[in-house]
């Protein structure tokens, strides 16, 4: 089997590739607006004149180092997390900018067709072709920078034991794979996500099978950008 989807390449690099600007935060903090204008163009003038337009503010999170890549016996989605981020209860600032409920871990589990597994050969090729790169522990990762492999955007395991890959995928099969992330620091919780999904969508385009989550519930597109949604308010909100 050959894989040679080049647009799909594209998206995840592309979806990585745009973390730079996340973690440099551009977040917009509703001040007054600090390029000087051109009176003679229409579009500055509409600038100036919106009500809804503030300053960019460009911070740099303080970025930890990712854990090491230990597989979870069981990784803890947004359907059964029960130590999530709660939204304040008191104080007239805090309530007009509430904290979204987050979860620390998000994961596709994606299982194959009845009766159909997931091939050694096929996902090793695949792997390598979307810019998968095997990490510790054997567990394949997407990096925000590939030559330093520090900071981990997500990981792929099988959800079969012993979970890892082995250095010889010729006789390996698994019947169903995770994708899963940890949140990473606030302004990038969002395209990490965005990056994972898209990753699903080429491993679906190409071997099949469907997405759930850990309750074994089937992961809609309504869900999907539901959890999109709520990481993007989660980036934008104030501690």
């Amino acid at each position: 089997m050959t894989f040679n989807d080049s647009s799909s390449i594209i998206l995840i690099v592309g979806a990585v590739a745009i973390l730079a600007f996340v973690v440099h935060g551009l977040w917009f903090s509703g001040r007054s607006i600090n390029r000087k204008l051109v009176k003679t163009s229409k579009e500055d003038q509409e600038i100036a004149n919106s009500s809804a337009v503030g300053k960019v503010r460009i911070v740099m999170p303080q970025t930890d180092v990712s854990s090491s890549d230990v597989v979870p016996q069981k990784v803890e989605t947004f359907v059964n997390k029960t130590d999530t981020k709660k939204i304040p209860q008191d104080g007239s600032s805090e309530k007009k900018n509430p904290v979204p409920q987050i979860s620390n871990t998000y994961e596709l589990n994606l299982y194959a067709a009845d009766g159909r597994v997931y091939k050694g050969l096929d996902l090793e090729e695949l792997f390598g072709n979307y810019g998968f790169i095997r990490g510790e522990k054997d567990i394949y990762c997407v990096y925000e920078n590939p030559s330093l492999k520090d900071h981990v955007v997500f990981r792929i395991c099988s959800l079969e034991e012993p979970y890892s890959f082995p250095k010889d995928m010729s006789d390996f099969s698994t019947r169903s794979l995770a994708i899963y992330m940890h949140l990473p620091n606030k302004g990038k919780c969002f395209i990490y996500f965005k990056a994972m999904r898209i990753a699903a969508n080429c491993l679906i385009e190409h071997l099949g099978g469907v997405l759930y989550d850990n309750d074994n519930v089937e992961m809609t597109e309504e869900k999907l950008d539901s959890i999109e949604r709520t990481l993007k308010a989660y980036d934008k909100s104030e501690d």
